[in-house]
């Protein structure tokens, strides 16, 4: 004998003793593993605490059993009493047929599951008669359902959830929030086509609203499809403007797309504006420099991406990672200080103190007062020359351009060409005069 047919048979056992609660709750569980099982339905009609719940099975036992003389004769009993007592809908007061799970009038479902041990019971009870779980007050609409449907996934009564999320969404109207809650049992329920109609329908009742775009997008991401949440990301940037979480979403469709791609640059790098303390934007823009090589740049987002970021989390632990794997060995800050500025600037700054020392007749007391101007401009083109070739970060050119220091191409190739300028200008006088 299966485990099915055991708990049949321990159920009818205890419904046969009188132990109604007992059977009830070993009936119940029968049809949650077997809703077929037709006798489980027959027995529990027996020992349910309600007539609509009792009507509820022997409804259950002739779908599946039409001709059930058994189910037939409670029915004919349950039509009696209900002709005798008149059974009217709690909701809008309408009188009730016969049969039915919800009222004809106005839609309230009747009879419902309770999330936490499965008893059926009427709508109108605002705790469990079984378990004493608390059930809510039907009269709230949109929020009793949408209570109860997230109950019912939080017990993993996926089936019940199911049933029960078309009551949230006739519930929502128009409302932004509730529907959006909608949306998100679809995706939750695996039903990706409703949940995307749902996030349609909202993005066309609140256009300038860029939660419904980022959500039916990122359904579109998980679903694989690519160029689709592409065109609804950039929908949204056209209704929404420039809204931070939608560029970063699009950067990363075209990430996905292609893992060095400059229209993801682009995009990341305006959320990094738009947005400075958005940390995935920075550690987005640190993977993706460092696959293009250019490691100061790399290096600058993901040391700021780890100053955002707590190492406890998943993301900090993903910026510290990064920032290990960009520069293993020595610091950023170490790479871009002054001493390193200073050690570049000597490299540079050597032929023209050589050369004004040469001139000087090796005496550093007979280099001349314009040969000591060269030698300052010298120095100064040789700090901008460096700083846009090699140090775009250092102290002096964040604290000119601001924390990300110097990142602008145009601006790199600026202060680079300036900076070589006065150089090879200082070294030509110098040489001139000697």
């Amino acid at each position: 004998m299966d485990f099915i047919s055991q708990l049949l048979q321990r159920g009818i056992a205890a419904a046969r003793a009188g132990q109604t609660a007992e059977a009830r709750r070993l009936l119940t569980r029968v049809t949650e593993l077997d809703e077929n099982n037709v006798p489980a339905w027959l027995w529990l009609s027996g020992v349910v605490q309600t007539m609509r719940d009792r009507r509820l099975c022997l409804e259950n036992v002739l779908t599946l059993d039409p001709t059930n003389a058994a189910a037939q004769a409670g029915l004919k009993w349950l039509n009696a009493q209900a002709a005798e007592v008149g059974e009217h809908c709690p909701g809008c007061g309408a009188v009730l047929p016969r049969s039915g799970k919800t009222c004809p009038a106005c839609g309230l479902l009747l009879v419902i599951a309770c999330p936490a041990c499965g008893e059926y019971t009427d709508v109108s009870a605002q705790t469990c008669p079984v378990c004493n779980e608390p059930l809510g007050d039907f009269r709230t609409g949109a929020a009793y359902y949408l209570a109860l449907a997230q109950a019912y996934l939080d017990h993993s009564r996926i089936f019940v959830a199911a049933e029960i999320t078309p009551f949230v969404e006739a519930a929502a109207g128009d409302n932004a929030d509730y529907l959006a809650a909608v949306a998100a049992l679809y995706e939750a329920l695996r039903n990706s086509t409703r949940a995307a109609a749902i996030y349609e329908q909202l993005i066309a009742k609140h256009p300038m609203d860029a939660t419904a775009y980022l959500r039916l997008g990122a359904l579109y991401q998980h679903e694989g499809l690519l160029d689709e949440a592409r065109t609804i990301y950039q929908q949204a940037l056209e209704k929404a403007a420039e809204h931070p979480d939608v560029l970063f979403a699009l950067a990363q469709v075209y990430l996905a797309q292609d893992g060095a791609s400059q229209m993801a640059s682009r995009y990341l790098q305006r959320v990094a504006k738009l947005a400075p303390e958005h940390a995935p934007a920075h550690l987005a823009l640190a993977r993706l420099y460092h696959a293009q090589g250019k490691t100061p740049l790399a290096t600058a987002h993901g040391e700021r991406a780890v100053a955002l970021t707590q190492p406890e989390t998943q993301l900090g632990q993903a910026a510290r990672q990064e920032i290990k794997r960009i520069q293993p060995t020595q610091s950023y800050s170490l790479q871009q200080g002054w001493g390193e500025v200073t050690r570049r600037i000597i490299g540079f700054f050597l032929p023209l103190g050589l050369s004004a020392w040469t001139n000087a007749q090796l005496s550093a007391l007979k280099i001349s007062f314009p040969a000591w101007w060269a030698l300052l401009f010298g120095a100064v083109g040789a700090y901008l020359w460096t700083s846009a070739a090699e140090l775009p970060q250092n102290p002096g050119m964040v604290a000119l351009c601001g924390k990300e220091g110097l990142t602008q191409q145009g601006s790199k190739w600026a202060v680079g060409l300036v900076g070589a300028g006065l150089w090879l200008a200082a070294f030509a006088f110098i040489l001139a005069k000697g």
